[in-house]
Protein backbone atom coordinates (compact mmCIF):
# COMPACT_ATOMS: atom_id res chain seq x y z
CA UNK A 1 0.00 0.00 0.00
CA UNK A 2 1.40 3.59 -1.14
CA UNK A 3 1.15 5.89 2.23
CA UNK A 4 1.25 9.10 2.62
CA UNK A 5 4.88 11.07 1.64
CA UNK A 6 8.09 10.49 4.11
CA UNK A 7 8.98 14.09 4.22
CA UNK A 8 7.81 14.71 7.70
CA UNK A 9 8.49 17.60 9.50
CA UNK A 10 7.80 20.00 12.96
CA UNK A 11 5.18 22.44 11.40
CA UNK A 12 6.17 25.80 12.85
CA UNK A 13 3.83 27.95 14.83
CA UNK A 14 0.74 29.72 14.09
CA UNK A 15 1.24 33.05 14.51
CA UNK A 16 -1.71 35.89 14.70
CA UNK A 17 -2.16 39.22 15.07
CA UNK A 18 -4.44 42.12 14.37
CA UNK A 19 -8.21 41.58 13.31
CA UNK A 20 -7.19 38.71 11.87
CA UNK A 21 -6.94 36.59 15.00
CA UNK A 22 -10.09 35.23 15.57
CA UNK A 23 -9.78 33.51 12.11
CA UNK A 24 -6.96 32.60 12.58
CA UNK A 25 -7.60 31.08 15.93
CA UNK A 26 -10.62 29.25 14.35
CA UNK A 27 -8.00 27.78 11.78
CA UNK A 28 -5.92 26.67 14.49
CA UNK A 29 -8.20 24.96 17.11
CA UNK A 30 -9.31 23.05 13.83
CA UNK A 31 -5.87 21.31 13.38
CA UNK A 32 -4.36 20.99 16.91
CA UNK A 33 -4.44 17.81 17.15
CA UNK A 34 -1.40 17.62 15.16
CA UNK A 35 -0.50 16.34 11.72
CA UNK A 36 0.22 12.53 11.50
CA UNK A 37 0.14 9.48 8.90
CA UNK A 38 -2.24 6.86 9.98
CA UNK A 39 -2.41 3.12 8.59
CA UNK A 40 -4.40 0.21 9.22
CA UNK A 41 -3.13 -3.28 8.40
CA UNK A 42 -4.80 -4.75 5.81
CA UNK A 43 -6.14 -8.44 5.60
CA UNK A 44 -4.92 -8.90 1.71
CA UNK A 45 -8.09 -9.31 0.72
CA UNK A 46 -9.77 -6.10 0.42
CA UNK A 47 -10.83 -5.29 -3.68
CA UNK A 48 -10.63 -1.18 -2.49
CA UNK A 49 -9.44 0.77 -0.99
CA UNK A 50 -9.90 4.25 0.14
CA UNK A 51 -7.24 7.41 0.14
CA UNK A 52 -8.65 10.37 2.14
CA UNK A 53 -6.88 13.97 1.89
CA UNK A 54 -7.57 15.82 4.80
CA UNK A 55 -7.67 19.62 5.15
CA UNK A 56 -5.31 21.91 6.04
CA UNK A 57 -3.37 21.17 9.00
CA UNK A 58 -3.02 17.63 8.10
CA UNK A 59 -4.78 14.61 9.70
CA UNK A 60 -6.81 15.25 13.40
CA UNK A 61 -8.58 12.55 15.50
CA UNK A 62 -12.30 12.99 12.82
CA UNK A 63 -9.77 12.77 9.82
CA UNK A 64 -8.71 9.21 11.90
CA UNK A 65 -12.34 8.47 13.23
CA UNK A 66 -13.39 8.48 9.65
CA UNK A 67 -10.61 6.19 8.31
CA UNK A 68 -11.35 3.47 11.35
CA UNK A 69 -15.16 3.88 10.42
CA UNK A 70 -14.31 2.99 6.82
CA UNK A 71 -11.74 -0.05 7.23
CA UNK A 72 -13.38 -1.53 9.81
CA UNK A 73 -17.03 -1.38 8.73
CA UNK A 74 -16.84 -1.26 5.10
CA UNK A 75 -16.50 -4.64 3.57
CA UNK A 76 -13.57 -5.39 1.71
CA UNK A 77 -12.29 -1.96 1.54
CA UNK A 78 -8.88 -0.68 3.42
CA UNK A 79 -8.61 3.07 4.02
CA UNK A 80 -5.29 5.79 4.74
CA UNK A 81 -4.67 9.00 5.09
CA UNK A 82 -2.75 10.36 2.45
CA UNK A 83 -1.39 13.56 4.15
CA UNK A 84 -0.23 16.20 1.31
CA UNK A 85 0.45 18.99 4.49
CA UNK A 86 4.12 16.30 5.00
CA UNK A 87 5.01 17.92 1.67
CA UNK A 88 7.48 20.81 2.09
CA UNK A 89 5.43 21.15 5.33
CA UNK A 90 4.24 24.89 5.87
CA UNK A 91 2.05 26.69 8.86
CA UNK A 92 -1.17 26.06 8.90
CA UNK A 93 -2.85 28.99 6.69
CA UNK A 94 0.31 28.39 3.84
CA UNK A 95 -1.33 25.47 3.17
CA UNK A 96 -4.38 26.97 1.78
CA UNK A 97 -2.27 29.98 0.22
CA UNK A 98 0.69 28.64 -0.96
CA UNK A 99 -0.44 27.50 -4.15
CA UNK A 100 2.87 27.03 -6.12
CA UNK A 101 3.84 24.61 -2.84
CA UNK A 102 0.66 23.33 -3.24
CA UNK A 103 0.67 22.28 -7.17
CA UNK A 104 4.38 20.40 -6.33
CA UNK A 105 2.10 18.34 -3.54
CA UNK A 106 -0.61 17.63 -6.15
CA UNK A 107 2.11 16.11 -8.37
CA UNK A 108 3.07 13.86 -5.82
CA UNK A 109 -0.72 12.89 -5.37
CA UNK A 110 -0.60 12.02 -8.72
CA UNK A 111 2.41 9.67 -8.88
CA UNK A 112 0.95 7.72 -5.92
CA UNK A 113 -2.64 7.97 -7.56
CA UNK A 114 -0.79 6.15 -10.49
CA UNK A 115 1.61 4.39 -8.56
CA UNK A 116 -1.18 2.24 -6.03
CA UNK A 117 -3.28 1.35 -8.91
CA UNK A 118 -0.17 -0.06 -10.95
CA UNK A 119 0.66 -2.14 -7.79
CA UNK A 120 -2.94 -3.39 -7.67
CA UNK A 121 -4.62 -3.67 -11.10
CA UNK A 122 -8.51 -4.52 -11.18
CA UNK A 123 -8.61 -2.96 -7.75
CA UNK A 124 -11.21 -0.16 -6.67
CA UNK A 125 -9.46 3.06 -5.69
CA UNK A 126 -11.97 5.58 -4.03
CA UNK A 127 -10.70 9.44 -3.09
CA UNK A 128 -12.17 11.23 -0.03
CA UNK A 129 -10.87 15.21 -0.30
CA UNK A 130 -11.96 17.87 3.15
CA UNK A 131 -11.47 21.47 3.07
CA UNK A 132 -7.94 22.43 1.77
CA UNK A 133 -7.59 18.74 0.50
CA UNK A 134 -10.21 18.75 -2.21
CA UNK A 135 -7.96 21.40 -3.91
CA UNK A 136 -5.23 19.21 -4.15
CA UNK A 137 -6.93 16.45 -5.70
CA UNK A 138 -8.37 18.64 -8.07
CA UNK A 139 -4.70 20.02 -8.99
CA UNK A 140 -3.46 16.30 -9.22
CA UNK A 141 -6.24 15.66 -11.15
CA UNK A 142 -5.27 17.95 -14.06
CA UNK A 143 -1.69 15.87 -14.04
CA UNK A 144 -3.38 12.25 -14.57
CA UNK A 145 -3.12 10.27 -17.81
CA UNK A 146 -6.17 11.08 -19.75
CA UNK A 147 -7.17 6.80 -19.80
CA UNK A 148 -6.91 7.21 -15.56
CA UNK A 149 -9.96 6.30 -13.36
CA UNK A 150 -10.41 6.51 -9.87
CA UNK A 151 -13.79 4.16 -8.72
CA UNK A 152 -15.41 7.54 -7.60
CA UNK A 153 -14.21 10.99 -5.66
CA UNK A 154 -16.34 12.21 -2.26
CA UNK A 155 -15.28 16.23 -1.53
CA UNK A 156 -16.74 16.75 1.96
CA UNK A 157 -16.80 20.79 2.77
CA UNK A 158 -14.20 21.30 -0.02
CA UNK A 159 -12.64 24.67 0.60
CA UNK A 160 -13.11 25.67 -3.51
CA UNK A 161 -14.43 28.43 -5.41
CA UNK A 162 -18.01 28.09 -6.52
CA UNK A 163 -16.78 28.33 -10.28
CA UNK A 164 -14.15 25.85 -10.30
CA UNK A 165 -14.18 23.42 -12.92
CA UNK A 166 -14.56 20.20 -11.56
CA UNK A 167 -13.95 18.64 -15.18
CA UNK A 168 -10.15 16.85 -14.46
CA UNK A 169 -12.33 15.08 -11.32
CA UNK A 170 -15.58 13.87 -13.52
CA UNK A 171 -13.46 12.52 -16.03
CA UNK A 172 -11.44 10.59 -13.82
CA UNK A 173 -14.14 8.87 -11.86
CA UNK A 174 -15.80 6.13 -13.17
CA UNK A 175 -19.13 6.68 -10.88
CA UNK A 176 -20.35 10.13 -9.55
CA UNK A 177 -18.61 12.68 -8.03
CA UNK A 178 -20.40 12.68 -4.10
CA UNK A 179 -20.12 16.70 -3.04
CA UNK A 180 -21.08 17.44 0.59
CA UNK A 181 -21.78 20.66 1.46
CA UNK A 182 -23.28 23.02 4.42
CA UNK A 183 -24.74 25.93 4.22
CA UNK A 184 -24.25 27.29 7.79
CA UNK A 185 -20.24 26.12 7.75
CA UNK A 186 -20.30 30.19 7.48
CA UNK A 187 -16.88 30.69 9.78
CA UNK A 188 -14.69 28.56 8.13
CA UNK A 189 -15.94 28.06 4.33
CA UNK A 190 -17.41 31.55 4.76
CA UNK A 191 -15.71 34.23 6.23
CA UNK A 192 -12.57 32.23 6.36
CA UNK A 193 -12.23 31.26 2.46
CA UNK A 194 -13.36 35.43 2.27
CA UNK A 195 -10.54 36.62 3.82
CA UNK A 196 -7.45 34.10 3.52
CA UNK A 197 -8.86 32.62 -0.44
CA UNK A 198 -9.85 28.89 -1.45
CA UNK A 199 -7.46 26.58 -2.41
CA UNK A 200 -7.73 27.22 -5.91
CA UNK A 201 -6.70 31.15 -4.97
CA UNK A 202 -10.49 32.83 -4.86
CA UNK A 203 -10.77 35.31 -2.08
CA UNK A 204 -14.92 33.94 -2.45
CA UNK A 205 -16.72 31.63 0.06
CA UNK A 206 -16.38 28.33 -0.96
CA UNK A 207 -18.16 25.98 -2.35
CA UNK A 208 -18.34 23.33 0.91
CA UNK A 209 -20.80 26.56 1.93
CA UNK A 210 -22.67 27.77 -1.42
CA UNK A 211 -22.42 24.91 -3.61
CA UNK A 212 -20.55 24.98 -7.39
CA UNK A 213 -22.26 26.97 -9.70
CA UNK A 214 -21.61 24.25 -12.39
CA UNK A 215 -24.23 21.62 -12.39
CA UNK A 216 -23.52 18.36 -14.11
CA UNK A 217 -25.48 14.95 -13.65
CA UNK A 218 -22.04 13.77 -12.87
CA UNK A 219 -22.62 15.19 -9.16
CA UNK A 220 -24.48 13.99 -6.44
CA UNK A 221 -25.18 16.42 -4.31
CA UNK A 222 -25.74 16.27 -0.54
CA UNK A 223 -26.68 19.72 1.98
CA UNK A 224 -26.92 19.64 5.28
CA UNK A 225 -30.32 20.01 6.89
CA UNK A 226 -31.58 20.31 10.33
CA UNK A 227 -32.93 16.71 10.43
CA UNK A 228 -28.99 15.67 10.20
CA UNK A 229 -28.62 17.01 13.95
CA UNK A 230 -29.54 13.60 14.84
CA UNK A 231 -26.41 12.00 13.03
CA UNK A 232 -24.15 14.19 15.06
CA UNK A 233 -23.78 16.60 12.60
CA UNK A 234 -24.33 20.18 13.41
CA UNK A 235 -23.63 21.33 10.30
CA UNK A 236 -20.11 23.34 11.07
CA UNK A 237 -16.53 22.37 9.14
CA UNK A 238 -16.39 18.95 10.85
CA UNK A 239 -19.59 17.94 11.28
CA UNK A 240 -19.85 15.55 8.19
CA UNK A 241 -17.49 13.05 10.83
CA UNK A 242 -19.56 12.55 13.09
CA UNK A 243 -19.43 8.57 13.29
CA UNK A 244 -23.23 7.97 12.68
CA UNK A 245 -23.51 10.74 10.10
CA UNK A 246 -20.32 8.91 8.31
CA UNK A 247 -21.86 5.51 8.70
CA UNK A 248 -25.25 6.53 7.48
CA UNK A 249 -24.46 9.15 4.22
CA UNK A 250 -20.52 8.22 3.53
CA UNK A 251 -19.68 5.03 4.17
CA UNK A 252 -22.05 3.56 1.58
CA UNK A 253 -20.03 5.49 -1.11
CA UNK A 254 -17.36 2.83 -1.31
CA UNK A 255 -19.62 -0.13 -1.97
CA UNK A 256 -19.30 -2.12 -5.55
CA UNK A 257 -22.76 -1.40 -6.48
CA UNK A 258 -23.49 2.35 -8.06
CA UNK A 259 -26.74 2.29 -6.10
CA UNK A 260 -28.33 5.77 -7.48
CA UNK A 261 -28.65 8.76 -4.88
CA UNK A 262 -27.90 6.84 -2.43
CA UNK A 263 -26.37 9.16 0.46
CA UNK A 264 -29.58 11.76 -1.01
CA UNK A 265 -31.89 8.66 -0.49
CA UNK A 266 -31.09 8.05 2.78
CA UNK A 267 -32.68 11.52 4.52
CA UNK A 268 -35.89 10.47 3.90
CA UNK A 269 -35.76 6.61 5.74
Amino acid sequence: MIGAPSQIAKRTELKSHGFFVPLFLVFFLLTMSGCTVTRLAQSGMETGHVMILPGIGGSNRWIRSFQRIIHNESPGVSAEVWDWTDIEPTWQLGDLIDLDRNLRRADALADSLVEWQNEHPGKRLYVAATSGGAGILLFACRKLPADFRLERVVLISPALSPDADLTPILSRSRKRMFFYRSPIDVLILGAGTLVFGTTDRRHVASAGMVGFRRKSDRIEELVWQPKMIFQGNLGGHLGAFSPSFARKFLLPLFEPAESPRMAIRGLSE
